[in-house]
């Protein structure tokens, strides 16, 4: 319940947010995936695989897709730089890193790429499919938003919390 109610009172509560991560595949194509979330719940999923130059991006549907939504990122120089590799120099995305924002919460993740959060994953141990780069970002967003919603919190605020739970 202090979760959700620390939540409800964040900057994200209610809001769409698309979380997006390219990949560098071995045939020398790319994965990009983007996954929508609204209150921390998974909403919709965009994959596929591209190679550069082979398709406008007006005609892969990921304009429409991506429409409303706040775009949230891990990495967000490498992520531009694939985008603007697969479609042109022209194609910008207004990506939010969140990437320096929890390595200050989190200080021993410093310079980790998500594949390699993504082996130190316990919550991937405990999923029946193999997790995908998108999937662990998605986890490594909830604790980030958990994080930064605990630490925003005064202990007065906290305590009154509590004392809601109580009633």
């Amino acid at each position: 319940l202090v979760t959700a109610l620390r939540f409800s009172r964040s900057d994200i509560y209610n809001q769409d947010i698309c979380l997006i991560n390219a990949e560098a595949l071995k045939d020398g194509s790319y994965k990009l995936e983007c996954l929508k979330t609204r209150n921390l719940v998974q909403k919709e999923l965009f994959s596929k695989i591209f190679f550069p130059g082979e398709t406008s991006i007006s005609n892969t549907g990921l304009p429409e897709f991506l429409r409303g939504q706040q775009l949230f990122t891990w990495n967000a120089k490498e992520n531009s730089r694939i985008i603007k590799h697969l479609f042109g120099n022209g194609i910008d995305f207004e990506l939010i890193d969140i990437q320096n924002q929890l390595e200050k919460l989190v200080p021993s993740i410093k310079g980790k790429s998500l594949e390699q959060l993504q082996q130190f994953s316990k919550t991937a141990k405990y999923t029946e499919e193999k997790p995908t780069l998108i999937t662990s970002f998605y986890n490594i967003f909830v604790t980030f938003v958990e994080l930064s919603n605990a630490k925003n919190f005064s202990k007065y605020e906290s305590d009154s919390i509590q004392d809601l739970q109580l009633v």
